[in-house]
């Protein structure tokens, strides 16, 4: 999938040459369009005459980082149309999922946080992927200025409503593309369990025979296989991937699956829980988020309405 409009999101705390390389790949190579929002604290009083100094330093690093981008990624720079900004500010996520909203970009883009050698993403991060009703893309270090090598895509295939069952389809689409257009490998991964297997075992009350459990845990094996079967036939995609089954709870084996495989960039939803103040991820969503190392590109339903009013 290519984007015809990106937000550009940084601090400018770092170098983010390795992500606007990835950036420039997701825009369409005729007609995209780049907006950088620079956000920076909001400056003292004392300070305050350094302003449009700070501002025109931002923007030309911006720049420099960017024409070195469309190098490492074998594209004109004049096929972009970049705009860039600087804003001073104390709430910097909120205010870039605001923007988005209002110029109805088709993807936030951002390098992820350092977090000092520590898996997960840092709270501005997470604030992007709670409240953003559009795709984010968090970006890690260098490794990004390459094609992807290894692609993976989260799917749960059991989900109820239209709207995950759309963002399935969606989500199988995009990472197969990615990977297609990188010459990289393309991993379709799910869990499936029978949670009650356990407890039916412990049971002294129930006393369920062995032979039932197991034709259980079997049926829910065939019913995840079929549902992940069908999807993935709707979806179009055809060769080209592998499929991998996992049992056990997706919060720790999607992780552990990502690095024993060594993905570069996971694909996957982050569908929030309605209802909560501030439209908090579900505890599987969150427990993923928290162990991952690579690169991730989040989606939301269509149907997500987001906390963050337009800007």
């Amino acid at each position: 999938m290519r984007y015809k409009s990106v937000l550009f999101v940084t601090q400018g705390l770092s170098d983010d040459t390795a992500a606007l390389t990835q950036t420039a790949r997701f825009l369409d190579p005729s007609d995209g369009q780049l907006n950088g929002l620079l956000l920076a604290p909001p400056m003292p009083e004392a300070l305050i005459g350094y302003r449009k100094k700070l501002q025109d330093s931002l923007l030309e690093q911006f720049q420099r980082q960017w024409r070195s981008s469309c190098v490492n990624a074998d594209r004109i720079e004049s096929s972009v149309e970049v705009r860039a900004t600087v804003e001073f500010e104390d709430t910097p996520a909120v205010r870039a999922i605001a923007i988005a909203i209002r110029d109805a970009v088709d993807l936030i883009a951002k390098t992820a946080d350092d977090q000092q050698g520590k898996a997960g993403f840092s709270s501005f991060d997470l604030t992007l992927l709670r409240k953003s009703p559009i795709p984010v893309w968090l970006s890690r270090g260098d490794q990004n200025a390459k094609p992807f090598r290894r692609v993976a895509v989260a799917i749960d295939p059991l989900v109820s409503s239209k709207s995950a069952h759309a963002l399935n389809i969606k989500m199988l689409g995009v990472a197969r593309d990615l990977a297609a257009r990188s010459g990289g490998e393309f991993e379709i991964v799910s869990c499936w369990d029978f949670i009650y297997e356990n407890d039916l075992r412990r049971s002294v009350w129930l006393s369920i025979p062995e032979n039932e459990i197991r034709e259980a845990v079997d049926e829910a094996d065939r019913l995840h296989r079929s549902a992940i079967e069908a999807v993935i036939a709707e979806s179009g995609i055809t060769g080209g991937f592998r499929l991998h089954r996992l049992r056990g709870k997706p919060s720790t084996s999607i992780p552990q699956f990502v690095q024993d495989e060594k993905i570069d960039t996971l694909v996957m939803g982050t569908i929030a829980r309605t209802g909560i103040k501030g439209f908090i991820m579900g505890n599987t969503a969150e427990s993923i988020l928290d162990a991952l190392r690579c690169n991730l590109l989040a989606f939301k339903p269509d149907d997500f309405v987001s906390p963050v009013g337009h800007a």
